[in-house]
């Protein structure tokens, strides 16, 4: 298999769905391995697999991506994906070891870097103080087509996002107000 980093499980996309097609189509017991380094980041290990289902493959097989193609086949979001269990495993040794790493990491000082949002902004910052004029902001019209319509398939990819979002936020409320109750139990009894 092979794995993919995402952001709060935002991970289903046409591009996954046709790597993992080709994985899947060519190892029969490939999965795909989905990391979210920002809830790990926030103390919980996010790490899922998943495998698309048979009635999905059969669809690629056949790129019958049509609205009658996924009508006749009753596919829809909930039958796109199916979720692998894990099971990790690591020695103490290798726990120290990430811990130390951790703590040596730089890495999150540096992410302004990466950011290309500002960068027009920069470069009409340092013209203006060499004397020059600003450069114009570009008229996005000219320089990209207009998108065509979505296909079937994108929609039924974007259901399946808004399911995991609905998923993520399911465990998260399940999981506070457990804990909720309990302490106003605890308070009852004294």
């Amino acid at each position: 298999g092979w794995y993919q980093s995402t952001y709060y499980g935002s991970f289903v996309s046409r591009a996954l769905l046709d790597s993992q097609f080709s994985y899947q189509h060519a190892i029969e017991e490939s999965v795909v391995l989905i990391y979210d380094p920002i809830k790990t980041a926030q103390g919980s290990l996010s790490l899922k697999a998943y495998r698309l289902t048979p009635k999905l493959m059969e669809i690629c097989k056949e790129k019958d991506f049509t609205p009658e193609g996924l009508k006749k086949a009753n596919i829809g979001f909930e039958h796109m994906f199916e979720e692998v269990p894990i099971v990790i495993k690591n020695s103490h040794l290798i726990n120290v070891l990430m811990w130390d790493l951790e703590d040596k990491s730089t890495v999150a000082d540096k992410h302004e870097l990466l950011n290309l949002s500002s960068r027009r902004q920069q470069e009409n910052a340092q013209r203006q103080s060499r004397g020059e004029p600003p450069l114009p902001e570009e008229d996005i019209t000219k320089m990209f087509k207009p998108p065509q319509p979505p296909p079937r398939m994108d929609t039924l990819l974007i259901a399946g996002q808004i399911n995991n979002y609905c998923q993520n936020v399911k465990e998260f409320t399940s999981q506070n107000l457990g804990k909720l109750f309990m302490a106003e139990a605890l308070q009852g009894h004294n």
